[in-house]
């Protein structure tokens, strides 16, 4: 690490952002390299994972430091030392040599056996995980781990196996993930954004069980299809790809810069059969009923499926959140699905492990349209598979 960086400022002012000012870890860590010009990228790579690491055990590591030193006004010489501790007892790599290291466990003793403390959940959330997920601790733990990078391969311009050679012509370590036709794991680290192929749209970072998403609406080229939260784009371009640029895909979302986001992934993956349109009112919605063979419904969720790639969710979500979004969820069912064409299908998906935000919102739609939707299938990936979880729900409208 360069000798000019100072390490606990840097890590105070991340933490006071996501942590006590609510920012995105993501937006964050992005804002700092910005304005850090000149740091080299092992630099960025061992500063990465140690934000993330913090973020993501930092009720773990502040209850350490409170039993440590009864102090309210944070040290972040401390906070560091308990966290590069944490980090090697969990890796399985500390030696305990110094009585500091000695007290320092000694004190995460205290703690091992209350799981929100030490899984750095908040006490409330960890109670919902356990309430509405089958594998509970195993779950909430496997969350904590370090998530994979996946990439996929941009079909509209490259095969997998191409693009697969040719990263590894380049000295990259690629490896195939088995079960998803076009997606591309990552075992060794480098600057993907800054990579010809990148600019070059041959790929976009899709993690692979956010790839399952876009195959499971079985949309076909020359359809008309709906993303009615297409957000970023992500699953809106891999409809592009699955459907050969034929067909109409209509991308909607109540955040227009979002949009914007997507215009230019679109421009550098090749693809041409989008159309973008802002949610600004609710005309947009009710002029698109019964037009849609397609409609995919990627819901506003918890984001508990994510959580290894997002940690700070923990501390952002709240019980009314969480109340606010499956409100949401319900309404979006209800309203969205009038756009789905009789006989058409509609595939409700999210980022969530959580059962109130996926089954059972797919249960009181069915029970509330009597008989208009039949569910065709269902799909859970849980992230003790490797990857992120999701959950996915086919629906055939029927009338």
């Amino acid at each position: 690490m360069s000798k000019f960086l100072n390490i606990s400022n840097i890590v105070k002012n991340v933490v006071t952002e996501v942590i006590f000012n609510g920012r995105q870890l993501d937006k964050s860590i992005e804002t700092f390299f910005k304005h850090t010009p000149g740091i080299s990228s092992y630099d960025k790579e061992t500063l990465f994972r140690l934000f993330t690491f913090t973020i993501r055990y930092w009720l773990t590591i502040h209850e350490i430091y409170k039993t440590q030193f009864y102090s309210r006004n944070l040290d972040f010489n401390e906070i560091l030392h308990i966290q590069h501790i944490l980090e090697r007892l969990y890796t399985g790599k500390l030696v305990c040599k110094g009585e500091y290291e000695k007290r320092i466990l000694e004190n995460f003793k205290k703690i091992e056996n209350i799981n929100h403390l030490k899984e750095s959940y908040p006490e409330w959330l960890m109670n919902v995980m356990l309430q509405e997920t089958s594998d509970k601790e195993k779950l909430t733990h496997c969350l904590n781990q370090i998530p994979a990078t996946v990439l996929r391969a941009n079909t509209l311009r490259i095969t997998r196996e191409e693009l697969k050679k040719r990263l590894e012509s380049k000295g990259k370590m690629i490896s195939d993930i088995e079960g998803y036709p076009e997606a591309l794991r990552i075992n060794k680290h480098f600057d993907l954004f800054k990579s010809e192929e990148f600019h070059a749209g041959l790929f976009e970072m899709q993690d692979a069980g956010s790839q399952a998403i876009a195959p499971f609406l079985n949309a076909e080229p020359g359809m008309r299809v709906v993303d009615a939260c297409a957000g970023n784009g992500g699953k809106t371009l891999h409809l592009a790809s699955l459907m050969t640029n034929k067909g109409k895909i209509i991308a909607l979302d109540t955040a227009s810069h979002k949009l914007e986001v997507l215009k230019k992934r679109m421009n550098r993956a090749g693809a041409v059969n989008i159309e973008t349109r802002p949610i600004d009112s609710s005309k947009v919605i009710k002029r698109l009923q019964n037009s849609a063979d397609r409609l995919l419904l990627d819901a506003p969720c918890s984001g508990t499926g994510v959580l290894k790639r997002n940690p700070d969710i923990k501390y952002h979500l709240s019980e009314e959140k969480l109340r606010q979004l499956k409100q949401t969820q319900h309404e979006i069912l209800d309203k969205y699905s009038d756009m789905v064409v009789k006989n058409g299908i509609l595939v409700y998906s999210t980022c969530s492990v959580l059962e109130s935000e996926n089954q059972q919102q797919i249960n009181r739609f069915l029970e509330e349209k009597q008989g208009n939707f039949e569910l065709l299938a269902e799909k859970n990936i849980s992230p003790l598979e490797g990857f992120d979880g999701f959950y996915m729900a086919r629906l055939k409208r029927i009338n």
